[in-house]
């Protein structure tokens, strides 16, 4: 480029004036000085309009802003349009270190600025810049990724949302840690992606809110997660649920129990195992007795039952059911019934039931699947805290259960 191409004339050089709230004469001398050079005429043309634009005026704010913000879009276009990626990055940097005459702070010169920066991070601008990552050998990707990382964090949002179309893993990678850096102030912006970003995107701003966010902010965050269509974001929603949120949360967890995902819903009465209230142990209760409930797999069924023998006193609840004798139930659903019955009964540590497990055992018509339970209940009450827990994480993220000694049965 020459300085032609700028469309200023020495004559126009020579004209200009010190405005008051710009410069000093020392460093108009030396704006002139670098408009009459050939290097860098662009930038120096961007730094000329910043300062020769009369940024106030008689016009009401409004219109000064869109003169201000509409001039420099019409900048930005220009460079980005002819691929001059990289000079618009040293454009932005040079705005971000402009002050007024010998460093002072001039008011006007630093409403622009906030101006331009606010108006530069919003989505019209950024979806400009980064249009061309899908191309894994474009160029200027690192000046694009600079651009990015000079926004305001008002950005992060809109670089959650435009992350996918890098084909580049590494520079997928570098927005999200863009992202992560405006994260602050930005939570609940972010959060609200969460109800409609894809998989990708709402499990790495899971990841991210989960490591920096607060309790408030993530426990938002999961609950605009429930939002979402795909059962694996719903998922693991609740598994960055705050662990010390979980009552302040319990309604959320009770709507994830009629969740149409079972991977949901066994999560939900995982955590719900933990809040020893009257209302969870009712709330639990009631599902129990939905028409859904009839048609979960065993595995599912015997979480619902433990979370039951966690929450509350069920004694005499469960010794009803394993004492069933099936009513209008199949024979297979009551055999269901009653093995997990007799399991929630040995997790309750009812050791006075014990004479009933031995008498099953006795019996010369058994069920497998009810001695497998009744087997485990003994195995559970003679077993050590230690193993009682690795028992009981079974139950909960297995889909079979464990004797804690080594075997592992089938259902």
């Amino acid at each position: 480029l020459d300085l032609s191409s700028t469309s200023l004339t020495t004559g126009d050089v020579d004209g200009f004036s010190e405005q008051p709230f710009a410069m000093d004469e020392e460093e108009f001398v030396a704006l002139k000085t670098m408009l009459t050079t050939t290097g860098r005429e662009t930038l120096e043309k961007f730094i000329e309009i910043l300062f020769k634009v009369q940024l106030t005026g008689d016009e009401d704010e409004s219109t000064r802003h869109g003169r201000i913000t509409g001039l420099f879009d019409q900048i930005s276009a220009l460079l980005l349009k002819t691929e001059r990626v990289g000079e618009l990055e040293r454009l932005l940097r040079k705005i971000r270190r402009l002050t007024g005459p010998k460093g002072q702070r001039i008011p006007a010169n630093v409403e622009a600025i906030a101006l331009i920066f606010r108006h530069w991070s919003e989505m019209d601008f950024i979806e400009r810049v980064t249009t061309q990552l899908g191309d894994p050998h474009y160029r200027f990707t690192p000046s694009v990724l600079a651009i990015c990382g000079l926004l305001n964090s008002t950005a992060a949002p809109h670089l959650a949302q435009i992350a996918s179309r890098a084909s580049r893993p590494d520079v997928r990678q570098q927005i999200y840690d863009l992202v992560r850096e405006k994260l602050p102030g930005q939570e609940r912006e972010v959060s609200l992606l969460l109800g409609s970003a894809s998989r990708g995107l709402a499990q790495e701003l899971l990841r991210i809110l989960s490591k920096q966010g607060t309790a408030a902010h993530l426990g938002y965050a999961v609950h605009q997660a429930m939002r979402n269509a795909d059962g694996a974001v719903r998922l693991q929603a609740l598994t960055v649920l705050p662990q010390g949120e979980l009552q302040r949360h319990q309604d959320l967890l009770f709507n994830a129990l009629d969740d149409g995902e079972k991977g949901v819903r066994s999560k939900a009465i995982h955590l719900l195992a933990r809040v020893r209230t009257a209302q969870t142990h009712a709330r639990i209760m009631k599902s129990m007795e939905s028409k859904a409930f009839a048609n979960y797999a065993l595995d599912e069924k015997r979480r619902y039952y433990t979370a039951v023998a966690l929450t509350g006193d069920a004694c005499a609840f469960l010794l009803e059911r394993f004492n069933a004798s099936g009513g209008l139930l199949s024979r297979r659903a009551n055999e269901q019934v009653r093995h997990c019955a007799v399991v929630a009964l040995g997790v309750g540590l009812h050791r006075d039931a014990v004479p009933l497990f031995e008498k099953e055992l006795k019996r010369r018509l058994k069920s497998d699947v009810v001695v497998e339970g009744v087997t485990w209940a003994l195995n559970h009450l003679e077993g050590d805290r230690e193993e009682r827990t690795r028992q009981l994480y079974d139950i909960f993220f297995a889909n079979s259960l464990s004797s804690g000694r080594g075997g592992r049965p089938n259902d």
